[in-house]
């Protein structure tokens, strides 16, 4: 497997992931409608069309190399420094959220708790299932030397929706792509 497949294997691993979490059956909503992998941040066209259901994505920040000044499993030198490389992705859902109406007329207060309901259950759904897959070692399909999921941002409301995102940064030190070259 090349490095690219390698990747592109975790984005799916990830998106299936959230898209589970997202299911109809754990959030009693109905699930994104449009759920794929994204070559960098997506646009978020979701509310235009009436679907209304969201918009799913997984995509790569930019590579970068974290850098470690003791490793766990080394014992730690005076000046040793290491540098992993990492992958940096970022789990990302919209919803169509309460917006201005088109005679300019506010949102109820219930209206925007019954939007922001909705978007924290998504959270807690994703997160968890983020979570818990991380733990049982299930997250990513591929050898990694480590996968972190950290924490959620909250999107919008903008433009009639909004949303979360969620990092979850994969350690590529490992022999995965290179051990099928």
């Amino acid at each position: 497997m090349g490095t690219a497949a390698y990747l592109d294997t975790m984005a799916h691993d990830l998106l299936d992931a959230a898209a589970d979490a997202l299911s109809a059956s754990r959030t009693g909503t109905a699930p994104p409608s449009r759920v794929y992998v994204s070559h960098g941040r997506p646009a978020v066209d979701i509310c235009e069309d009436g679907d209304g259901t969201g918009q799913l994505s997984v995509y790569l920040e930019p590579a970068r190399g974290l850098t470690i000044v003791a490793a766990p499993d080394r014992p730690a030198v005076p000046r040793q420094i290491l540098v992993e490389p990492v992958a940096l992705f970022v789990v990302e859902w919209w919803r169509c959220h309460i917006a201005f109406a088109n005679d300019g007329s506010i949102p109820t207060a219930d209206e925007l708790d019954d939007a922001a309901s909705l978007l924290l259950t998504d959270l807690w759904c994703v997160h968890t299932q983020l979570l818990d897959e991380q733990r049982d070692g299930t997250l990513v399909s591929v050898n990694c030397s480590r996968v972190e999921v950290l924490g959620a941002q909250a999107l919008g409301p903008q433009g009639g929706a909004a949303g979360w995102n969620i990092q979850v940064r994969v350690g590529l030190s490992d022999l995965g792509p290179a051990a099928a070259s």
